[in-house]
């Protein structure tokens, strides 16, 4: 699998992350030198692209005119080629139903979804300034299954973030 970098930099503000201030605001790259990146690759003998961004969510807001993750990914299902997309982890509230939608009827893209929670509890997640809730997480996940049973869906956690209690850990 060949991995091409979409996105960089972040503007969100985390309670718990450093990357705003190291790599800077969110910088796309432009939808046309991706699809050329992967007809290079394609024509080097990849099958598998996997799409990725430091906040692959934020893909295209910066561009003039602006795009969106979705844009790109119909871009993408279009570019010719026998080969394959993944798309790297994604914020939850930046996996929309357009996107779900994409990657359940296209059969170009792997039905992967990496969405990380942090952590199970709405205390917590206010506390780290995550800009939604479990209940908003879980109806996310339910909508995938729902659309794609055979799905992989990932996440990742927090756990022993400052202020976590004994029932927010059980959580």
């Amino acid at each position: 699998a060949y991995t091409i970098r979409a996105q960089t930099g972040c503007e969100e503000r985390c309670a718990y992350c450093i990357i705003p201030s190291t790599r800077g605001s969110s910088r796309s790259a432009p939808v046309a030198r991706l699809l050329a990146e992967v007809a290079r690759v394609v024509d080097a003998g990849f099958k598998e692209v996997t799409v990725a961004g430091v906040h692959l969510g934020s893909y295209g807001r910066d561009l003039s005119p602006a795009s969106s993750l979705a844009g790109l990914l119909r871009a993408l299902d279009a570019a010719p080629g026998d080969v394959t997309f993944r798309v790297s982890s994604l914020e939850p509230m930046d996996c929309t139903p357009d996107i779900v939608d994409l990657v359940a009827r296209s059969g170009r893209f792997l039905p992967h979804f990496h969405l990380p929670l942090q952590h199970a509890s709405d205390r917590m997640l206010l506390a780290m300034r995550r800009p939604y809730t479990l209940d908003e997480y879980r109806r996310l996940v339910d909508g995938i299954v729902a659309r794609l049973p055979h799905a992989s869906i990932g996440s990742d956690m927090i756990v022993g973030f400052p202020g976590e209690s004994d029932e927010d850990f059980s959580a």
